[in-house]
């Protein structure tokens, strides 16, 4: 169980030569409390393929209550002033966390290796004192790696309302984003190396000036 709690103040003036005693001051007080309850489970396999030794699946549920009331005071400075109500916001929020991590045998050791192959999260929050659509959209991101070279991550949105503001029980898709970046690394190759070494020298270069060309990167991003 995880407890928190803030509260803020902040004042501004619009014109501070022409405002007289302060009728255009505002200033913005803000509280703020949230609980969160959560859980982790584990799950882990042993499926024995090719180079796949071990894979293990981390689920993390989590509920928590927020209270969140801001009320604006105009005309004074500090506590004195016209002081408006209270406008409070409670809502509830569900998230659910899913990872999944494998273990991969490497050739060239023989050692295992632990890689986060796809992570799977959606959250949504339903607000007490709202109207209308009192449920938000589900929001939902899928990211995939496949070792260090290549990640995806798909973010979607779904709504629980109609354009009637009717509620329907399986969300339907809003928005949809994916972004993928591909890294690639490559080296001289042989053919390259030898003409490198064929080739007469006539010059020194002192070894704290040399230039480490033996090796190249390039990448490409979208």
């Amino acid at each position: 169980l995880n407890v928190n709690g803030s509260w803020s103040s902040a004042w501004r003036d619009a014109d501070l030569r022409q405002s007289r005693h302060g009728e255009q001051a505002v200033r913005n007080d803000r509280i703020k409390a949230t609980a969160t309850l959560s859980q982790t489970a584990y799950g882990l396999f042993h499926p024995r393929i090719w180079r796949l030794t071990a894979l293990r699946h981390m689920v993390k549920p989590d509920v928590g209550v927020s209270f969140a009331a801001t009320r604006a005071d105009t005309g004074g400075l500090g506590f004195s002033g016209r002081n408006s109500d209270w406008v409070a916001s409670r809502r509830l929020i569900f998230r659910l966390a899913n990872t999944f991590w494998a273990k991969v045998l490497r050739a060239e050791n023989g050692e295992d290796d632990k890689v986060r192959v796809a992570q799977l999260n959606l959250s949504t929050s339903y607000d007490f004192d709202r109207d209308r659509r009192p449920l938000s959209d589900l929001t939902t991101s899928l990211s995939v790696e496949a070792g260090h070279r290549l990640s995806s991550r798909l973010n979607l949105r779904s709504q629980f309302y109609d354009d009637r503001n009717r509620f329907q029980s399986i969300p339907r898709l809003d928005r949809l984003e994916l972004n993928t970046s591909l890294r690639l690394t490559g080296t001289r190759s042989s053919r390259d190396r030898l003409d490198k070494d064929a080739s007469p020298v006539t010059s020194s270069v002192p070894s704290s000036s040399r230039a480490d060309n033996s090796r190249s990167s390039f990448g490409y991003e979208s």
